[in-house]
């Protein structure tokens, strides 16, 4: 931790997901107080005299009775209440690419007002836009958690399985969010983060099982009709999981500081060498897979659930 660095109380809201948890062991090893935010803390209380507030809640999937508008613009409402008269000097908010007020897709159109909402604020705040995220194999996340097969049984997958992504792996997320929230040398603004590879999401399941495994590619009207069906999953999310989204992460790293690793370090290509840091791989699931409708965890940003403080 470089002497620059904020060390006053850094406020997480929505620090129970995949990306928190991980921040908060992070942030556990610097010197500094960490404010963890669940549904029913006094988030107005911890921001008081906090110096950052991060904000990973939100919901790319939200179970019902939970809504997009509920999940991220409900959350986000309460940040911004709770910055009003608080010592808070940089907020940062993990968002989504594509995030837009004018967007058809109401997820990321709820995403792009709550960006709004802050930018109101008057606070520097830095957000992170992240492709689909991927923790390691012992702690999978939901994403990498969805793909996985349960026996012999075929992996539902939304779309074609030939969209590709640049999933970024949850340690260089946290690494990208420590950084905007205690280097004052990173910039406040809008930027993109993603992995270094290319792949597509029929590659991507073969990597998370270790070997290429049957697939059942559910797009167009079935991916639609199931969507209506299944009570965690929505229109706005089969279009966020079926389409392409590919970015190119190196301007953020370069920027931020940071050092973006490939998915080969953790989920090596099927027939590839398998590196230590890849030996544990999550088990297979035991109850039949859904489709694969995740992007986080259920308390970030990018989830199919949602932290409200």
């Amino acid at each position: 931790m470089d002497d620059s660095w904020t060390r006053g109380p850094v406020v997480i809201v929505g620090a129970g997901g995949q990306v928190g948890g991980a921040l908060q062991r992070r942030l556990d090893d610097l010197p500094l107080e960490v404010r963890p935010i669940g549904r029913g803390d006094d988030l107005t209380h911890a921001a008081r005299d906090a110096d950052t507030l991060i904000h990973l809640a939100g919901a790319i999937a939200p179970r019902r009775p939970n809504t997009f508008e509920r999940a991220n613009v409900g959350t986000t409402r309460a940040t911004v209440r709770a910055l009003q008269g608080s010592s808070v000097r940089r907020v940062v908010f993990l968002s989504f690419p594509g995030a837009n007020l004018a967007s058809s897709n109401t997820f990321l159109r709820t995403k792009g007002e709550a960006e709004s909402m802050l930018a109101g604020t008057g606070v520097p705040t830095t957000v992170l836009r992240c492709d689909h995220i991927i923790g390691p194999p012992s702690e999978p996340g939901q994403t990498a958690t969805a793909f996985l097969t349960r026996g012999d049984h075929a992996v539902a997958v939304l779309g074609t399985g030939r969209q590709r992504w640049t999933p970024v792996l949850r340690e260089d997320v946290v690494e990208a969010v420590l950084h905007a929230a205690l280097d004052p040398a990173t910039p406040a603004g809008v930027f993109e983060l993603a992995g270094p590879d290319v792949v597509t999401v029929d590659e991507l399941v073969d990597r998370i099982n270790g070997r290429a495994v049957r697939k059942r590619h559910l797009h167009g009207a079935a991916a639609h009709v199931i969507a209506a069906l299944l009570p965690s999953l929505h229109a706005a999310t089969v279009e966020i999981m079926a389409d392409d989204c590919v970015l190119d992460g190196a301007p953020t790293a370069a920027a931020f500081g940071i050092t973006r690793h490939g998915l080969d370090t953790l989920w090596p290509r099927v027939g590839a060498p398998t590196s230590p840091s890849a030996q544990h791989r999550p088990t297979t699931r035991t109850a039949e897979p859904a489709p694969s409708t995740a992007s986080s965890t259920t308390a970030d940003a990018n989830s199919p659930g949602s932290s409200r403080p």
